[in-house]
């Protein structure tokens, strides 16, 4: 049987950070606390040549950097799944505590390969709250047109309203928010609320999630932020699912649950993730 040098590699490096471990606990220095069969690990920033270890938002060598560890520093890890292959291993770890993944080529679990402690990565957050009755009231508005939303907000059909979906689900359940047709509206009022958050990390089901260039108000023809949905689930993958309103589907405008998607990735049809605002 032949194994490839980088392999080799980082199993002499794994037994020589092993190795470190024992000789720390002889002389009675603080380690990583040991690990066991548990929902999470702990492990530690290893073989970097003393340079930062990015963690990104989803298990991949293009998405977003969300957070930068130091050569050294202690992480712990809840789950794990598999992503670009990296010296020589395609096992990704999840930080819960920076929102996102690292790969384990650099994370020191003491084991070449998954952690038999660890769960796989793939199940989604569970909806909590306020957050799991705006979930549950969303979905069951899958298939609509727009009478019911424009007609409460006392505008036309024909007017934009993904904001007035959102705005309807949310208040059905207790957050009183404005009817604005503009998603950038909805944002600020969020903001105001010490609600709504920049980038895409911190996510939960039964949020509004906005997409565009930004909330900042329309000029003339450009509109910087171009839609709104409501976050259905955030998956261990670091994908989400969305319950949108005025999603175009065979020529017709309704309210949809698109397919999951990376949210540090622009999408074709309405741009980038800018933000989110959680109703509570």
């Amino acid at each position: 049987m032949s194994v490839s040098s980088t392999t080799l590699g980082r199993r002499f490096r794994r037994i020589a950070a092993q190795l470190a471990v024992v000789a720390a606990v002889v002389a009675g220095i603080a380690v990583v606390p040991a690990l066991s069969a548990s929902a999470s690990v702990g492990a530690y920033v290893w073989g970097t040549d003393g340079d930062n270890l990015n963690v990104r938002a989803s298990a991949s060598t293009t998405a977003a950097v969300v957070a930068s560890l130091a050569a050294g520093q202690s992480v712990t890890i809840d789950c794990q799944t598999t992503g670009p292959t990296v010296n020589g291993t395609s096992v990704w770890d999840h930080l819960p505590a920076y929102g996102g993944y690292a790969t384990d080529a650099y994370l020191y679990t003491g084991y070449d390969g998954f952690d038999p402690g660890l769960p796989r990565c793939g199940g989604s957050t569970p909806p909590s709250g306020t957050g799991a009755a705006v979930v549950s009231t969303a979905q069951a508005q899958v298939g609509n047109g727009p009478g019911k939303y424009t007609g409460a907000a006392g505008v036309s059909s024909d007017t934009n309203w993904c904001s007035l979906f959102v705005t309807w689900v949310w208040r059905q359940n207790g957050v009183p928010a404005p009817y604005d047709i503009y998603s950038g509206d909805l944002f600020y009022w969020s903001l105001n609320r010490g609600q709504a958050h920049y980038g895409t990390s911190g996510m939960k089901p039964g949020d509004a999630v906005f997409f565009g260039d930004g909330p900042q108000p329309q000029s003339g023809s450009y509109v910087p932020s171009v839609h709104v949905g409501i976050v259905k689930s955030v998956n261990g993958n670091g994908t989400i699912n969305t319950v949108e309103g005025n999603y175009w589907l065979g020529g017709v405008s309704q309210v949809y649950a698109p397919a999951a998607f990376d949210p540090t990735v622009p999408r074709s049809d309405v741009g980038v993730v800018y933000g989110y605002a959680h109703p509570a």
